[in-house]
């Protein structure tokens, strides 16, 4: 999970270059950028954008016109998406065509345009859920979607308004990795390796062999608020915590261990902390989880930490700020962390 918040965060900070007053001039425009193009900013609260100049750089963060149009990144090799109003009007690289999948219902085509800006001044920056190109989408509920627009899904998580299409041809324009499947325009790509996806999805394997573009399940879930950095308290990675300390799977603040008796004691809460030391496996280091709380989940599941909840994981309930419960499903934990 600690990846997917760092991915997250990268395409975040994408979205909110530039600042009002900062020297943002002469930075290389964006790939796939053309002279005149403009990239969202932010001056403080304020939206602006920066233009590509005839000399390939961006010029400053201007605010005087906010919210007047910009390109996004889709991520990694994805290209980019301009902005000049309606739905559709998407593009990127990478990918081979294959068919699959399932999709849901919908109207006249999408005309030109572009999707809109996500908000990058929120505190949680996700997809859009307003029915628009690439909002998430429930392929149960084809008023999930605009008209011309149809919800595909091939994953676990929620799905994603595309265009909708009789032939790969009415996909043209919207990238090398995009084709025509079950009425749908969907993106395909190569493996988990793959960086073309639309910003915010992953490239997840829909049947043995076979790539698609989704959003994960928790893409709309905002990570756990920071806490003070102090051991034990709330975390999302480990610049939250105080130095000496640094972020575990169960998303808080902690320190490398042997055994129990060299954690300290919680200040809140009801329970002694335990101990996942790094192990040595086959001459690779395994990360533990350091000092973490074990509990039980049906008997006692209000004994944490402040900030911290009894979560289903690895060999029993542990105390977890981590949005879905700190572990993997099966009872595993990134890294083999216990």
């Amino acid at each position: 999970m600690g990846q997917r918040i760092m991915a997250i965060g990268l395409a975040v900070a994408a979205l909110v270059l530039g600042a009002c007053g900062d020297d943002a001039g002469g930075e290389p425009c964006k790939e796939g950028m053309m002279a005149g193009d403009t990239f969202p900013c932010m001056c403080d609260s304020t939206a602006g954008s920066q233009t590509c100049g005839d000399d390939g750089k961006l010029s400053a963060c201007d605010c005087s016109s906010p919210g007047d149009g910009g390109v996004m990144p889709t991520g990694g090799t994805g290209g980019i998406i301009t902005e000049t109003g309606g739905t559709g009007g998407m593009s990127g690289t990478g990918g081979v065509g294959a068919t699959g999948g399932s999709g849901g219902v919908g109207g006249d085509p999408p005309g030109d345009g572009g999707l809109p800006v996500v908000d990058s001044g929120s505190e949680f920056v996700g997809p859009p859920s307003d029915g628009s190109a690439l909002s998430t989408c429930d392929v149960a509920d084809a008023s999930s979607c605009a008209d011309g627009l149809v919800c595909y899904n091939s994953g676990t998580g929620p799905g994603y308004c595309t265009p909708e299409c009789a032939a790969a041809t009415d996909c043209d324009g919207m990238g090398d990795n995009v084709g025509c499947s079950q009425g749908a325009c969907r993106y395909t790509c190569t493996g988990i390796e793959d960086t073309s996806c639309p910003m915010f999805m992953e490239c997840m394997e829909a049947v043995p062999g076979t790539f698609r573009c989704n959003y994960p399940e928790d893409v709309n879930t905002p990570p756990p608020p920071a806490g003070d950095g102090t051991l034990y308290s709330v975390c999302t990675e480990s610049t939250d915590c105080m130095e000496g300390l640094r972020c575990n799977a169960y998303n808080h603040c902690t320190h490398d261990c042997m055994e129990a008796t060299d954690c300290e004691p919680a200040t809140t809460g009801d329970l002694d902390p335990t101990c996942s030391p790094n192990t040595m496996v086959m001459g690779q280091e395994i990360v533990g989880s350091g000092c973490r709380f074990t509990c039980d989940v049906a008997a006692d599941p209000d004994v944490c930490p402040e900030g911290l909840s009894c979560t289903p994981s690895f060999g029993g309930g542990r105390c977890s700020a981590a949005t879905g419960g700190g572990g993997l499903p099966g009872g595993g934990l990134p890294g083999g962390q216990q």
